[in-house]
């Protein structure tokens, strides 16, 4: 996760999450799986993080584990 997500709590929470789901769901790899889900700092720009945001809407919300992906 690149931090600002919005916000930093955003992506805090984010990241607890999809760690604990990935316990959940892959009981062989879940430990690896969430050791490898962290937090990194956004080194764009403001005006890049409000494009990607823009075109992501809401994508920290849908994100998970737990249902199969309908991509």
């Amino acid at each position: 996760m690149l931090y600002p997500v919005p916000s930093k709590e955003v992506g805090e929470k984010l990241v607890k999450r999809l760690k604990n789901e990935a316990l959940q769901v892959f009981p062989k790899v879940g430990q690896c799986i969430a050791d490898s889900i962290t937090l990194e700092e956004w080194n764009g720009s403001p005006e890049e993080h409000t494009k990607y945001l823009s075109e992501n809407q809401n994508w920290w919300d849908e994100e998970t584990f737990m249902e199969p992906s309908h991509d």
